[in-house]
């Protein structure tokens, strides 16, 4: 009786019962899975099977195209940082080796700043791209979230709150992890100016003072 009242949508109600709006989850499994007769057909075992892979593949293959879509951009933040971690390491080391020229230096600092130019495009190229998916995705996030509260307060009881509560925590993981990496991302940028200072270049000559 406990789990009846809680999850109501499963146990129908007998046919004479009227049609109600909140209950589309019963009305949708009668029709995917009876089609409507009310005595089971023949090979109405088979008839489950296959309306159950059905689903299992369009399920699947609908969960795949969302991770495609979600998981693309993080998928050019983390080389992202993991160059700039690099790049930051090389600065770091610049004019420590006593055994250079003034003309190495000055080379491995040029080599740098085309390294930092080459970044740079990389970014640029990658945010006309990555900010529609991601403008979009806040977008719908916002929306879902709006209206999901909104049947949680006001339309649903314990299981369908259950349920909604949920699916907003799967809503939110289409944009928390990209938006954890953005911030480190920003701060792995301001550790480049810091990592470049952290380099020798005081005791270096005019020329390469001016570069840097």
């Amino acid at each position: 009786m406990v789990f009846r009242k809680i999850f109501h949508s499963i146990y129908p109600p007998p046919d004479s019962v009227p049609a109600e709006s909140r209950k589309a989850t019963l009305y949708l499994l009668r029709c995917v899975f009876l089609m409507g007769i009310r005595t089971p057909p023949q090979h109405f075992t088979s008839h489950i099977l296959s309306v159950l892979n059905l689903e299992y593949f369009a399920f699947m293959g609908a969960c795949f195209q969302d991770v495609c879509v979600d998981c693309y951009p993080i998928n050019f933040v983390l080389p992202l940082r993991a160059h700039l971690t690099h790049f930051a390491d090389r600065l770091r080391q610049l004019g420590s080796d006593p055994d250079e020229t003034s003309d190495q230096r000055y080379q491995k600092l040029v080599d740098c700043i085309e390294n930092h130019n080459v970044i740079l495009s990389f970014c640029d190229t990658l945010r006309p791209m990555i900010g529609g998916t991601i403008f979009v995705q806040l977008l719908v996030v916002g929306l879902v979230l709006v209206l999901t509260i909104i049947n949680i307060v006001i339309f649903s009881d314990i299981g369908s709150r259950i349920s909604a509560m949920s699916f907003m925590i799967g809503v939110l993981l289409e944009t928390t992890l990209f938006s954890i990496l953005c911030n480190y991302l920003a701060d792995d940028c301001n550790k480049l100016a810091d990592a470049l200072f952290e380099s020798n270049w005081i005791d270096q000559e005019q020329r390469y003072r001016k570069t840097n």
